[in-house]
């Protein structure tokens, strides 16, 4: 949410600026009212006395959210870790939209590996990505800060977002979703097995 005073988050640390980062500011219109689907938003969410994190996504039309979990917020293992889980379902994904944090200092081999474009927020203003900001508020239901991820693996993890993704919403006319996910994905010619997805 968008506060009066909004204050840097001390536990992140930021990245300065690049002359390659495309601002949010300069995002398609379309993107920005949700009327064409492919395009996400990412962020991490941080758990208590651990390395280790979680690579969210959710994409902006359907509000489809993904939860993958990441070793480190190391660049490096960020971006295999999004690369390695998004790959194959790369055709679904035209836009990511981040924040300064650096674990996304990678961006630019994220952007080619996915033929995805890369938009960033503008320093501390995460809201500006508004829908994983209410979606990890959603996450944090499933996933306290307190928990010990290391025990989780992916497909608990897969198990407990299904359980988000099958709540129906009015904005999307009461469909679910994973419903409207399925919809959008096949539209594009596309079956998925992955996601965590059964229709």
């Amino acid at each position: 949410k968008k506060r009066r005073i909004r204050y840097p988050r001390v536990r992140r640390k930021r990245h300065l600026g690049s002359k390659e980062k495309v601002s949010i500011h300069q995002r398609p219109p379309d993107i920005n009212t949700r009327e064409s689907f492919g395009h996400w938003e990412g962020d991490l969410i941080l758990f208590s006395k651990t390395r280790e994190n979680m690579f969210t996504l959710r994409e902006r039309k359907t509000r489809f959210l993904v939860g993958i979990k990441n070793a480190t917020r190391h660049a490096r293992s960020t971006s295999k870790t999004l690369i390695s889980y998004m790959h194959d379902k790369s055709v679904l994904v035209d836009s990511i939209t981040l924040d300064n944090d650096t674990a996304f200092a990678e961006f630019s081999v994220i952007g080619r590996t996915l033929g995805s474009k890369i938009y960033f927020c503008d320093p501390y203003k995460s809201w500006q990505k508004g829908a994983i900001e209410n979606g990890n508020r959603l996450i944090r239901e499933k996933l306290p800060l307190k928990s010990v991820i290391r025990e989780l693996s992916q497909e608990d993890i897969d198990e407990k977002l299904r359980v988000l993704n099958s709540r129906p919403m009015k904005c999307l006319d009461y469909l679910s979703p994973q419903e409207a996910f399925l919809q959008e994905s096949l539209l594009r010619g596309i079956v998925l097995q992955e996601f965590a997805l059964h229709p």
